[in-house]
């Protein structure tokens, strides 16, 4: 098959892709940061023959260097959050609009997503994420879905993964004083912003210490086929 791995971050999805189907060939995209980063871990397995099918380009979604009906398969590992907080909601569904141009005929393509549970500590996460600033939220799995239908695609798969780990108040810390500081710098060229982090932590710091943080303790896998 003919993979395309979108807001594919350091590459590891397009990385185990190849592994599972070897005459596979898997194109990632990314962003500027990603790009490098996927460079370093290039650099870091120093097993050059894991990468030969594997290509990467500099893209951020509204528009992509690919052909119509090129890629048999579209997947993605929670890099709709990056591409909201680069492009905001017309922007993911613009994203989507041309994804699904991308997909051949009886082609699939697969969303991550991070859904919240009523828990304490995914309760903090969820507040937390929507208050930082960043943008960095996912929208209602039904949202995804709607606009995936309209777009000719049907569900044929709903999957949760539960992870039910928490981040302790110190790690909780030193995630959010990155996201605060670091963040604004990398995704710069799109105007990203936080709020400052002791504001932040002040705001929250009472209910973390008491509760924790979640992390990503539950991911939604949606799998759709192009009618």
């Amino acid at each position: 098959m003919n993979v395309l791995d979108f807001m594919a971050g350091h590459g590891y999805l397009g990385l185990e892709i190849t592994k599972t189907a070897q005459s596979s060939r898997v194109v990632g995209f990314g962003l500027p940061n990603d790009v490098l980063t996927h460079l370093r871990l290039r650099e870091k397995l120093a097993q050059p023959e894991l990468f030969y099918n594997i290509d990467y380009v500099c893209a951020e979604g509204t528009s992509l260097p690919f052909s119509k009906r090129s890629f048999d398969l579209v997947v993605n590992f929670l890099g709709l959050e990056d591409l909201n907080m680069t492009r905001g909601l017309d922007g993911v569904e613009t994203v989507l609009n041309n994804l699904s141009e991308l997909v051949t005929p009886g082609g699939f393509l697969q969303l991550s997503l991070v859904e919240y549970g009523n828990t304490p500590e995914e309760q903090v996460a969820k507040d937390v994420w929507e208050t930082i600033g960043l943008g960095c939220t996912f929208y209602p799995t039904i949202h995804y879905q709607e606009v995936m239908e309209s777009l000719g695609f049907r569900l044929l798969n709903s999957v949760l993964f539960q992870f039910p780990k928490k981040m302790t108040p110190a790690q909780t810390r030193e995630e959010l004083e990155f996201a605060c500081n670091e963040a604004p710098k990398i995704f710069a060229p799109f105007g990203v912003r936080a709020i400052p982090f002791q504001e932040l932590w002040e705001q929250f710091c009472d209910r973390i210490k008491e509760h924790g943080m979640a992390y990503w303790s539950r991911i939604r896998v949606l799998v759709f086929r192009k009618v």
